[in-house]
């Protein structure tokens, strides 16, 4: 009796692995399908568009978490959450990103974007300063630190007075290489 068990547990599994395959592979070629519409219009961004692709990948995460595509399509969910004004939606996402997939390697983007979002879209500066700080400590050599320390120094700066800044600093450059 115990053997007939096993094998008909074996014949189960088989089975739901077997049926997971067509499943995955459709839920993909709706996500490309609808990444090649947005990327290839012309118009501005479709924000029904959007909210249907970033619900088709929050969808694949959670019923595939471990395929190697689940973090890839949280972050780019996280992504354009941002582009359509849905920020505290991407905060979540970033930070699912970040405790789901910590050897992912989104995770420095996702600490990056965390501030950002913070700085730029909320105006939250002490998250912004927070966030752009840990991304500094965890990450110093990455590509994006001297954003990071350029947000750093500028955050909460109006854009007029940072304009004011650039426009003195090129002026001070310029003068600096004439007297060369």
């Amino acid at each position: 009796m115990r053997k007939v068990n096993t094998y008909l547990l074996l014949i189960i599994a088989a089975i739901t692995i077997i049926s997971c395959k067509p499943s995955l592979d459709k839920s993909r070629q709706k996500i490309t399908t609808l990444e090649n519409e947005l990327r290839n219009s012309t118009s501005a961004l479709d924000s029904t568009k959007s909210k249907t692709l970033i619900d088709l990948y929050i969808d694949f995460a959670d019923r595939f978490p471990n395929d190697s595509s689940a973090d890839k399509f949280v972050f780019n969910a996280a992504r354009l959450s941002v582009n359509i004004s849905k920020n505290a939606e991407a905060i979540k996402l970033l930070d699912r990103v970040t405790t789901v997939y910590p050897q992912s390697k989104f995770t420095p983007e996702c600490l990056f974007l965390k501030a950002y979002i913070y700085d730029d879209k909320l105006k939250d500066y002490k998250n912004a300063d927070k966030y752009y700080k840990e991304f500094l400590n965890k990450y110093p050599t990455h590509e994006l630190a001297p954003s990071a320390k350029q947000s750093l120094e500028t955050l909460g700066v109006p854009a007029e007075a940072l304009i004011k800044i650039y426009e003195q600093r090129n002026a001070q450059a310029k003068a600096d290489s004439i007297k060369k």
